[in-house]
């Protein structure tokens, strides 16, 4: 095993407590030791993949940790995030959805198991459409397209 020191939040739930660990570098900011720069895509709406509970995390709650890691454990080191929209033109929102599993599910199903239930869509905003995936590593600044799902959630009104 390997200590790295790493940012990362934790689930709320006492009974689950999972560590979300933060990329390096992504949308979500710069968090490489000993800088801990979030962007203003904060705070975001969090679904933890093992409990399933929805929470609200402001950049505030992000720590900096020392964590045992095991070099070949990558399922530590993905953030997934997948991109929404709905509507179009000057009405158009953009939803994001992060998570550090990658279930293997359908364009519809990530729209109805997790976008839908987030509480982040409505019905006014016109239908949702799924638009792609990413994947960021903590141990790099690259990053791969994938179809598998997310579940951090941050959105945003265009125009």
């Amino acid at each position: 095993m390997l200590m790295q020191r790493l940012y990362l939040l934790y689930c709320p739930n006492f009974d689950c407590r999972d560590q979300i660990f933060l990329p390096r570098r992504s949308q979500l900011g710069i968090f490489e030791h000993p800088h801990n720069q979030p962007t203003d895509i904060w705070p975001i709406k969090y679904r933890c993949h093992r409990c399933g509970q929805w929470s609200d995390f402001q950049a505030e709650e992000i720590r900096l940790e020392g964590v045992e890691v095991q070099v070949q454990n990558l399922q530590k080191d993905v953030l997934w995030r997948y991109n929404f929209s709905s509507g179009q033109g000057n009405s158009e929102r953009r939803y994001w959805l992060y998570m550090k599993a990658a279930p293997s599910w359908t364009a519809e199903q990530i729209v109805e198991r997790l976008l839908i239930p987030s509480g982040m869509w409505e019905e006014s905003h016109g239908k949702p459409e799924f638009c792609g995936s990413d994947s960021f590593s903590i141990r790099n600044t690259n990053h791969s397209r994938t179809p598998y799902a997310t579940a951090i959630l941050g959105s945003s009104l265009k125009g």
